[in-house]
């Protein structure tokens, strides 16, 4: 269950595609964020290919490195970055927040996320604007 658990983020947007799981490592305990961004990547290409009106982003944080519950190793800054390529598609974005069990951590990891979406600099202690 753990392992499904991990991946689901990224299997969404290949399900979506109609392309079954997503590639690489990013799976993987404590897999480097170079694999997860490299296979976010590829999940965006994915949805990037379909002629959507909108995308809905589940914005699991329980793949913070230090979350309790889950075996992600994602730093901060990489949410800024993973928010900035979601922007790229050009979709208008709902965004619902789940998971996210370190709490002394989540609303900074949210905020660096959203200025990421919304074109932003990398500042974890801004109000997205």
């Amino acid at each position: 269950m753990a392992g499904a658990r991990r991946r689901k983020w990224l299997d969404a947007a290949a399900v979506h595609a109609g392309h079954g799981p997503a590639p690489g490592d990013a799976g993987r305990p404590g897999a480097p964020a170079t694999a997860t961004l490299a296979a976010l990547q590829t999940a965006l290409e994915r949805i990037a290919g379909h002629d959507d009106a909108a995308l809905v982003v589940s914005l699991g944080l329980d793949t913070y490195g230090q979350d309790p519950i889950a075996d992600f190793a994602l730093s901060t800054d990489v949410y800024h970055e993973v928010g900035r390529r979601v922007a790229g598609l050009g979709l208008p974005t709902l965004v619902l927040q789940e998971g996210g069990y370190f709490v002394p951590k989540l609303g900074e990891n949210a905020r660096t996320w959203l200025r990421g979406l919304l074109g932003s600099p990398l500042d974890p202690h801004a109000t997205p604007s």
